[in-house]
């Protein structure tokens, strides 16, 4: 599972498909299994996540931008 506290800016959060808008103060739950993106609407977008558990995750981030912004939709 994984907790994610928008810090600062303001981007989206798509959950299983469904894209919402977020800003400084949201909170957003993602369920482990769940497929997810956020997407920053300006450079200023901060995150803070928390993952439970904290382990077997050395490979499961991407950071896309460009070309290939769209690959894992």
């Amino acid at each position: 599972n994984q907790l994610t506290y928008i810090v600062s800016g303001e981007g989206s959060v798509v959950l299983n498909g469904e894209e919402k808008r977020i800003t400084a103060g949201s909170c957003v739950f993602v369920e482990a299994g769940m497929t997810h993106q956020f997407k920053a609407y300006s450079d200023e977008l901060t995150l803070f996540h928390i993952h439970t558990p904290d382990e077997g995750r050395d490979n499961d981030r991407y950071l896309v931008k460009g070309d290939d912004y769209n690959r894992y939709k």
